[in-house]
């Protein structure tokens, strides 16, 4: 079969950094420093799971004041204040620390104040508001007085605070997030030669982290005419949403900023998630519609439990059962060795039984069987197995939403094949069949289109490589392996997926 990559979900350190920004000047605000209070009015659904470890904990900064038309008005404090409200409603209540207006010697004293606090299993966001930069290749957070302090484009890194800062400070937590919304209009674009690159760059982030930002690398977020800006107008709403983690709530802020600037502003997130994390609790509250479905779903199961006919004896011949079987994966070691020595001593093969033989494995005590091809000779061993019933869904909490309802789902009897589908097979069914696609689409590669393949086109036939009949098949397609299955279908009479 052709191999195909597996996208691996990330660890859970969320970086949220946010960049909030205008674009407009207005009178500077005064340097300001409060501790956010937990919204008055009770949340109406519970509160992430009790058994996460460790606290949840947050610092937000806003800053604006900067000098002259560099100040970003009120929106950069009305988000942070915003955000962190927000915060306090989903569990990080009396742990939320707000900050607004700081200059570079109050900025890095309170991130480095508030990583003393931090223990391995703590939950942490960091949202940052205010002027952001790129330069050298990292993202920089800008303080107060920095236009003011920086007169060429290498003070940059002395009088700003770099986003590696501040996450190498946070890195001890179990969970750590962050957003960036910023203007990214460089307030340094006068120290560049030529044009300076607008906005941040992705960096990414380090393992188990996810870094959001506000719009695409090298473009500018809107400030908005409202009380926040569109990133935040979108970003609070998911944040009280319950039900979803993080990557969906990235997903639908993105979706939603993106709509409502008319597709001018696309947020984008980097996300090395290697769990699951939710702002809000993971799982919705409870639908009633939701619970009549699944009672109605378990009733209809029940129902057509009680149809199913009882499975054959061990030892009666065998019926009309499905099969299963397909072309393997992998070529690393024979499949199916000669019938010798211990596989045929314990119990003789019996003779046939109809269409097919069978026998007892005298390791697993499984009914063995193959059935009789109407070309001659046998098709592969089957093992017998008996079927059984487990529950589907999100059992253990944490999971996504379409993992319920949990139900229990029935497995009637079935066969499955012993051993992988074998060169020598595989090419017993191209010869019978020719090399005809689906749809178009090729069922396998030759060694002539393939040199892992085993199997050689030789006028107009197909044979298999001296030493590797018995090696599991390769280089075959889907389309491939569900011709095969049809092919053994059509010559035993016996349902083969």
């Amino acid at each position: 079969m052709h191999k195909h990559p597996i996208p691996l979900a990330p660890l859970l350190v969320a970086a949220l950094l946010a960049l909030t920004a205008g674009c407009t000047s207005a009178p500077e605000r005064a340097a300001k420093t409060t501790a956010a209070q937990p919204a008055p009015a009770p949340l109406e659904w519970p509160s992430p799971a009790a058994a996460q470890q460790g606290e949840r904990k947050a610092l937000v900064i806003g800053n604006t004041a900067y000098l002259g038309n560099w100040s970003l008005g009120e929106n950069p404090l009305n988000d942070a204040e915003d955000i962190a409200a927000a915060l306090a409603r989903v569990g990080f209540a009396g742990q939320v620390t707000l900050l607004q207006n700081l200059d570079k010697r109050r900025f890095k004293g309170a991130v480095r104040d508030f990583s003393k606090g931090i223990r391995p299993g703590d939950e942490v966001v960091f949202y940052y508001s205010g002027h952001g930069v790129q330069y050298g290749g990292r993202n920089y957070l800008i303080p107060l007085g920095a236009v003011r302090q920086v007169a060429v484009k290498e003070h940059i890194d002395d009088e700003a605070v770099s986003l590696d800062y501040v996450l190498d400070a946070l890195k001890q937590a179990r969970v750590t997030v962050a957003v960036i919304d910023a203007c990214r209009d460089n307030p340094f674009k006068g120290l560049f030669k030529g044009s300076a690159t607008p906005g941040l760059i992705d960096e990414g982030g380090p393992d188990g982290a996810l870094v959001a930002y506000a719009t695409e690398p090298g473009r500018q977020a809107q400030v908005g005419k409202g009380r926040n800006s569109p990133y935040v107008v979108r970003l609070k709403q998911e944040i009280l949403r319950p039900g979803q983690d993080a990557f969906d709530l990235f997903t639908r802020v993105r979706a939603g900023v993106s709509q409502d600037t008319l597709g001018t502003q696309k947020p984008e997130f980097h996300s090395r998630l290697n769990g699951r994390f939710c702002f809000s609790a993971c799982e919705p509250p409870e639908d009633p519609q939701r619970l009549e479905l699944a009672r109605k779903v378990a009733e209809l199961e029940a129902q057509l439990a009680e149809a199913e006919q009882p499975p054959a004896p061990i030892d009666a011949p065998p019926g009309p059962v499905a099969r299963t079987t397909a072309p393997a994966l992998s070529s690393a070691a024979p499949a199916q060795a000669p019938m010798t020595g211990a596989d045929q001593a314990p119990e003789p093969t019996p003779p046939p039984v109809g269409n097919s033989q069978s026998r007892r494995n005298p390791d697993t005590g499984l009914q063995e069987i193959r059935d009789r091809l109407k070309g001659g000779g046998y098709g592969p061993w089957m093992a017998a197995l008996p079927g059984g019933r487990f529950r589907m869904g999100d059992i253990q909490g944490g999971g996504h939403s379409d993992e319920q309802p949990v139900h229990e789902v029935r497995v009637g009897p079935f066969h499955i094949g012993k051993y992988e589908v074998t060169n020598a097979e595989f090419a017993a069914f191209l010869n019978a069949r020719g090399r005809s696609p689906t749809q178009g689409q090729p069922w396998f590669e030759t060694q002539a289109e393939d040199s892992d393949s085993r199997i050689i086109e030789r006028d107009g036939r197909f044979v298999v490589e001296s030493g590797y009949a018995d090696h599991p098949v390769i280089e075959v397609s889907w389309y491939g392996a569900t011709a095969y299955a049809e092919w053994m279908g059509e010559q035993t009479g016996q349902g083969y997926r």
